[in-house]
C-alpha cells in the first residue's frame, strides 16, 4: 500500500522540526556552558576552545531557529549538514577507538551510543527529505485545526524524547 505524500510530508515536517528544537536547545546549552563541547572537540584531536564551543552553539541555535521560523530547503540543508557532521564526528571517534563524550547537551561521561547516533541519522534523513520537499515554518501549521495542534505536540514530544534519551545515554552508557 503506497504512503500518502501528504502524510509523508507531515512526518518529515514533524521530525525535521523536532530535530530543529533539539539543535536549538543543544546550541543554547553550549552557549551557557561551552566546556563539554570544547572537551569533546579536544578529545577527538580537533581544534577546541570555549569560544569555539560557543560559536558552534550559536550556529546550532541559528539553524534551529531558521528551520522553525523560516523553513525552506536552505535551512533544511543547513540542519542536515550539521547533523551529518555530528554523525561523522561519532563514527570517526569510534573508528579511531576514541572514548569521547559528545558534549552536545552538557556534561556527559559516555561516548554517544546507538540511540544518539540514530537521532542524528534520522535528523539527516529528515533534512535531506525537506530539501527535496521543503517544509514551511511552524507558524504555517498553526491555523487552529486539530491536526495542526497534534503535529505541534508531536514535534515537542519527539524533541523532548530525543533530548532526554541522548542525555540519559550520555550519563549511563545504557543506550550503547
Amino acid at each position: 500500500m503506497p504512503v500518502d505524500a501528504t502524510a509523508l510530508d507531515q512526518i518529515v515536517a514533524v521530525v525535521l522540526q523536532a530535530a530543529a528544537v533539539v539543535l536549538a536547545v543543544s546550541g543554547a546549552v553550549k552557549l551557557a556552558d561551552p566546556g563539554p563541547a570544547a572537551a569533546a572537540l579536544d578529545g577527538a584531536g580537533l581544534p577546541s576552545s570555549p569560544l569555539l564551543g560557543r560559536v558552534l552553539g550559536a550556529g546550532e541555535m541559528v539553524v534551529g531557529a531558521l528551520v522553525l521560523a523560516v523553513g525552506g530547503a536552505w535551512s533544511a540543508a543547513a540542519l542536515a549538514a550539521l547533523y551529518a557532521g555530528f554523525v561523522g564526528f561519532v563514527l570517526s571517534n569510534r573508528a579511531r577507538g576514541l572514548n569521547v563524550p559528545c558534549g552536545c547537551i552538557g556534561e556527559a561521561t559516555e561516548p554517544p551510543g546507538a540511540f544518539h547516533l540514530g537521532v542524528d541519522v534520522v535528523a539527516v534523513a529528515a533534512g535531506v527529505a525537506a530539501i527535496v520537499r521543503p517544509v514551511g515554518p511552524v507558524a504555517e501549521r498553526l491555523d487552529g485545526g486539530v491536526g495542526d495542534v497534534f503535529a505541534l505536540v508531536a514535534v515537542l514530544a519527539l524533541a523532548v524524547l530525543a533530548l532526554v534519551g541522548i542525555r540519559a545515554a550520555g550519563r549511563s552508557g545504557s543506550a550503547h
